[in-house]
C-alpha cells in the first residue's frame, strides 16, 4: 500500500505576485521502496498597496497696511491692532507735534500677512544740553581769600542757593539750573571781572531761548537757528558804563 505524505506550504510575506504554477510539495520513500512525488497546484494572487495622499491647504489672511500719519501715536496703535497687525511704538527725535506719527515701516500700503509687526515712529521732542555764559566786568564779588573762590553778580542775585531759569518763547521754564559755583574771579580784589557758566540738561527745541536770573532779570533772546549754529552755547556780557 502506498502511502502518500502531505506538507503543506506557508508563503508569508508576499507583497505582489502575477504568475501562477506547479511547485514540488514532497518526495515520500514507501517502505515497499516505491516513490511518489505529489505536486501541488499553487496560485499566487497578486496584493495590491494603495498609498491615500491627503493634500491640506492654509488660507492665510494679507492685511494692507494703512496711512496713520499724524495721527496720534495711541490711536495709530489701537487701528492696527484691529486690523490684526502687531503695533510697536518706536520714540523718533522729530519737531512734529510730540506723539504724533511720523511714519511707520513697513510703509503704508505694503501688504503683509496677519499678525505681522508693524513699528509705528511718534515723535519726541529733541532735547540738547545747553551751555550758558555771560561776562561781568564789575560789579562782582569774590567770596574766597585773595580772590579765589567763586564769584557772585549781586547785582542780579547770581549767588549761591539761587537757581537760574532757561525762558521759552512763550515764558514757559524750558530749564534750571543752580548758582553753585558757577563762576570765578580772575583779579584778587572783591570788585574785578567774572565769567559765569551754567548747563542745562534737557532742553527741547523751541522758536527761541533767554536765561533768566534769580531777580528776575533776562538777556536777550538766541534764536532756535542761531542756538543750532552756535552748537548751544550762548554767551552774553554784562556792562557797568
Amino acid at each position: 500500500m502506498r502511502r502518500y505524505v502531505i506538507f503543506s506550504v506557508v508563503l508569508l510575506g508576499v507583497a505582489a505576485c502575477s504568475d501562477s504554477g506547479r511547485a514540488p510539495v514532497a518526495v515520500d520513500k514507501s517502505g515497499d521502496g516505491s516513490s511518489v512525488i505529489v505536486e501541488t497546484e499553487v496560485t499566487l494572487k497578486p496584493t495590491t498597496t494603495t498609498s491615500t495622499s491627503t493634500t491640506t491647504s492654509t488660507t492665510i489672511p494679507v492685511v494692507v497696511i494703512p496711512n496713520v500719519e499724524n495721527y496720534d501715536k495711541d490711536v495709530a496703535l489701537q487701528t492696527l491692532n484691529d486690523l490684526g497687525l502687531r503695533a510697536e511704538l518706536v520714540p523718533v527725535e522729530s519737531s512734529e507735534s510730540p506723539d504724533s506719527v511720523v511714519g511707520v515701516s513697513p510703509e503704508a500700503g505694503s501688504e503683509v500677512i496677519e499678525g505681522s509687526v508693524v513699528e509705528v515712529n511718534y515723535a519726541v521732542p529733541a532735547l540738547h544740553s545747553v551751555t550758558v555764559s555771560y561776562f561781568v566786568e564789575e560789579p562782582t564779588w569774590i567770596n574766597g581769600t585773595w580772590g579765589k573762590g567763586p564769584c557772585e553778580h549781586r547785582d542780579y542775585n547770581v549767588r549761591e542757593g539761587q537757581s537760574l531759569l532757561l525762558i521759552g518763547p512763550n515764558g514757559e521754564i524750558l530749564a534750571s539750573t543752580a548758582v553753585e559755583n558757577g563762576g570765578r574771579g580772575e583779579h584778587p580784589e572783591f570788585r574785578t571781572p567774572c565769567e559765569f557758566e551754567f548747563v542745562f540738561e534737557d532742553v527741547p527745541e523751541v522758536a527761541s531761548y533767554e536765561l533768566e536770573t534769580p531777580d528776575g532779570s533776562r538777556f536777550p533772546a538766541y534764536s532756535l537757528n542761531e542756538a543750532k549754529d552756535l552748537n548751544w552755547v550762548f554767551a552774553w556780557e554784562v556792562s557797568y558804563s
